[in-house]
């Protein structure tokens, strides 16, 4: 993945290390092959900076629909990401590849799904059932963990 430049800062990457939503907004359009430097977006998050490090990778993830931030106009970059975040923005990335799963009852086997926030079970559902995230453990998902 630091060969295709989707991970960005190789030599200080830490796979097991939480992230912020910024950085995930970043893996994921660059992973989508949609990160083109030089282009311009709308920016309408007012706590996204116009010279962010991050910010070129949010407003591209914005446009198409991956994020879409909070009810208060904000994105929260420096946020630590949770995992049922990270699994809405997985479906919305799967939408623009047309990725669908198949194992439709997965979920079900994760004793810990009830503690999803109601905004998310069906983002979280989906991306179970297309085995793009996998539980802690083999029957949590820990939801609101990092």
């Amino acid at each position: 993945m630091a060969s295709r430049q989707v991970i960005f800062n190789p030599e200080e990457f830490e796979p097991n290390k939480a992230i912020t939503r910024a950085d995930f907004a970043e893996y994921i359009v660059r992973a989508l092959g949609i990160y083109r430097e030089g282009t311009t977006h709308e920016n309408r998050f007012q706590d996204v900076s116009a010279t962010g490090e991050r910010t070129l990778a949010i407003l591209i993830a914005n446009e198409y629909g991956i994020v879409s931030g909070y009810s208060d106009g904000t994105f929260r970059g420096d946020n630590q990401i949770i995992r049922e975040e990270a699994m809405v923005m997985y479906l919305r990335a799967m939408k623009i590849t047309k990725l669908v799963g198949s194992d439709e009852n997965r979920y079900q086997s994760y004793t810990d799904y009830s503690q999803v926030s109601e905004w998310a079970k069906t983002n979280v559902k989906n991306v179970l059932s297309a085995h793009i995230f996998n539980g802690t453990t083999a029957t949590k998902i820990s939801p609101k963990a990092t």
